[in-house]
């Protein structure tokens, strides 16, 4: 494959079409698209793939250190899983019962 060849099928990719539809459609500049896409693909990541377990659940909140009183709006938060319903928990419930 030769770079011009390499270069089209880059800018075919789903990543260059979302840039593109950013900068058309939204008017934003090429670094502004191309920030906010890795954004929503880290957001995605933290949410949809993978990162959670069986029985678990994925919540956003306030980030450990931010002080009491500050309004939520300017708190950094960050996303956790919360485990609902562990093996373990299934296994002493049976064995309670």
């Amino acid at each position: 494959m030769n770079r011009k060849e390499l270069e089209r099928l880059v800018n075919k990719s789903d990543r260059q079409l979302f840039i593109n539809d950013l900068n058309t459609s939204f008017g934003l500049s090429q670094v502004e698209a191309e920030a906010l896409y890795d954004r929503i693909t880290l957001f995605n990541q933290d949410y949809y793939e993978g990162t959670r377990g069986p029985g678990q659940i994925t919540k956003t909140v306030v980030a450990l250190g931010e002080p009491a009183g500050k309004p939520i709006k300017y708190c950094q938060m960050v996303s956790v899983n919360l485990t609902i319903c562990d093996d373990e928990d299934l296994e002493a419930s049976v064995s309670t019962s």
